[in-house]
């Protein structure tokens, strides 16, 4: 996958914090650049089934141009770091190995 098809986060959309309630099921929109090709949704169906990690309480659902991530109870500043580094995870994992990595 040329660096012009990867994948890239342009946004979120991150549910408020009621300091009372705490709903560890919210989840946060992550809007992407476009809808991925069949091979980075391949390359995020790997990733979802070595296991989620901190990242969430469940593996991210895709949904058109966007990932759907309940957050779980990391800060958001966090979330959204571990966030874009899911999206460049999958970005390496969907490149074939013969794909030199362009800078």
């Amino acid at each position: 996958m040329r660096s012009s098809h990867f994948i890239h986060v342009i946004g979120f959309q991150v549910p408020g914090r009621d300091s009372s309630v705490d709903i560890p099921e919210e989840r946060v929109i992550v809007m992407l650049n476009r809808a991925p090709p069949p091979e980075w949704v391949e390359a995020l169906q790997r990733w979802r089934a070595t296991g989620v990690g901190r990242l969430a309480i469940a593996p991210p659902e895709l949904v058109g141009d966007q990932l759907l991530i309940a957050r779980g109870a990391l800060p958001t500043r966090q979330l959204l770091s571990e966030i874009k580094t899911l999206v460049e995870d999958i970005n390496r994992l969907a490149r074939p190995s013969s794909e030199s990595v362009v800078a």
